[in-house]
């Protein structure tokens, strides 16, 4: 065996040359030793693998010709392989725990980033109980049955673990696929570093071990307060998953060739520093998806802000039966409008419906509603180019801000006004007239100086059109009632 660059024979294993063959140096890397195995696949001493750079073939030399060791120097190598045997023991051991860290690790962090479908105690149960199953059959899989590690953790890890909390969460489709593929991704990497780490200084499967337990623990703790971010992603972000999931699995299963073929990548470790600059890549990538979904969100969220303005607005400003602007609304444009109107000419223009306490009175104030929801129906039809400046300021009062128009203009709108209430009676069965004054801005006046004098022309106009309603009621016989 090589030690420090001398070849040492032990006493009694000289024995073994007669059989056939010859000895070979060898080398485990995972557990960081080389020994020499003869013929017979018995194991001699073995030292730290450092001092060894290739495998060296050692000839056996004849029984009669073998090394004489005096009791002493037995003695010493005997001590020597009792303390190699136990540093190997320990190595596999710490090679087991390993394993079982990153599964462990990676069961934890399933557990936690995705949400369960229901948040009760067989769910909890369910989950525990799957994820102590699999850590079950991946330990006899590898240490027991002798499956390889790359083999058991498709079959014990990746697809059950993947079809449990498939079930179990409460989300599908893309959403899961990127989850699950991210968190399986950065494992794989975590894992690969505490190994490296582990052979790079010259550290083993102790070195191993600790290096994966760190960055799992500082990994967890740096992510157990955006955990809460990333489930408010998965509710309320409904577009861009798709496209990252694809993105996701082809990572996923590229970093998983990249590590294992041609070779093991733990048995090529000059090949590490590529892998690692690759992985880096990859974990940039994913700060960028989780980057641009947050983006998303805050997108998201401002719009829903504007939408509970918009309710608040609507709450404020606008009449919840006709849905036109209402009285606060009035107010607050007639003001916006005497600041920024300078001489700009305005048409004011006052409507209230005729006889409406009598259509209340007779009908119902249900019908009474269907009236001036019809009557906002039509202003908006007929002002369709000014719809921002239809109002309801009172019970059955409407009120219409016509910016540059003229009188002859106005009277046109106020006329078709009439036809469409007509056609809307006959569609009731029910007499629906409004009478309608209007008054423009003149230089000097107010907007709310115009608005008075348009209230006393309508006011004019409807008693002439209340007087002419009572006469032709008088002269026809009353309707029993709306039509539809």
């Amino acid at each position: 065996m090589l030690v420090r660059g001398r070849i040492v024979f032990c006493q009694g294993r000289c024995a073994n040359a007669g059989k056939g063959g010859g000895s070979d140096l060898w080398m485990c890397r995972s557990a960081g030793t080389v020994g020499m195995r003869t013929s017979d696949g018995k194991r001699n001493l073995r030292t730290r693998w450092e001092d060894a750079v290739i495998q060296i073939p050692i000839f056996k030399k004849k029984q009669d010709t073998c090394v004489s060791m005096t009791p002493k120097e037995r003695n010493g190598n005997e001590e020597k392989n009792n303390t190699f045997e136990g540093r190997d023991f320990l190595e596999e051991i710490f090679a087991v725990l390993t394993d079982m860290a990153v599964i462990l690790f990676d069961l934890l962090i399933y557990s936690m980033i995705f949400k369960m479908k229901k948040n009760t105690l067989l769910y909890r149960a369910l989950m525990i109980g799957g994820c102590g199953v699999i850590l079950v059959f991946y330990f006899l899989g590898v240490y027991l049955w002798g499956i390889p590690a790359s083999l058991a953790a498709a079959i014990f890890m990746t697809v059950p673990s993947f079809l449990l909390f498939l079930a179990l969460s409460r989300h599908k489709g893309s959403r899961f696929l990127l989850t699950f593929c991210f968190v399986d991704t950065v494992t794989l990497i975590i894992a690969f570093i505490g190994r490296y780490v582990g052979i790079l200084f010259q550290g083993g499967s102790i070195g191993a071990f600790v290096v994966v337990v760190v960055l799992f623990s500082g990994l967890l703790a740096a992510g157990h307060k955006r955990l809460r971010t990333y489930h408010i992603l998965l509710d309320t972000v409904d577009s861009g998953w798709g496209t990252m999931a694809f993105c996701t699995v082809l990572i996923y299963f590229f970093l998983i060739f990249f590590a294992a073929y041609p070779e093991p990548m733990i048995q090529r470790p000059e090949y590490a520093p590529s892998w690692l600059t690759f992985a880096s890549v990859v974990l940039a990538c994913y700060a960028v998806f989780l980057q641009s979904i947050r983006k998303t969100l805050h997108i998201q969220r401002q719009n829903e802000r504007l939408e509970r303005e918009k309710h608040l607005f609507q709450l404020v400003y606008l009449d919840a039966l006709t849905c036109l602007y209402n009285r606060a609304a009035y107010v607050e444009r007639v003001n916006t409008l005497e600041r920024e109107s300078g001489e700009r000419a305005i048409c004011c223009v006052m409507l209230d419906c005729n006889c409406f306490k009598q259509i209340n009175d007779r009908f119902g104030h249900h019908v009474g509603d269907i009236v001036l929801c019809r009557v906002a129906d039509a202003l908006r039809a007929v002002f369709s180019e000014t719809t921002e400046h239809l109002f309801r300021i009172g019970g059955d009062e409407f009120t219409v801000i016509l910016p540059d128009s003229s009188p002859e203009q106005t009277e046109m709108l106020l006329a078709n006004l009439a036809a469409a209430l007509e056609s809307v009676s006959d569609e009731l069965g029910i007499s629906i007239s409004i009478a309608g004054g209007y008054a423009c801005t003149r230089p000097g006046e107010s907007i709310e100086d115009a608005f008075i004098r348009a209230d006393a022309k309508m006011y004019q106009n409807k008693a002439v059109m209340n007087s002419q309603e009572a006469q032709r009621t008088r002269q026809s016989p009353s309707d029993d009632g709306p039509r539809g």
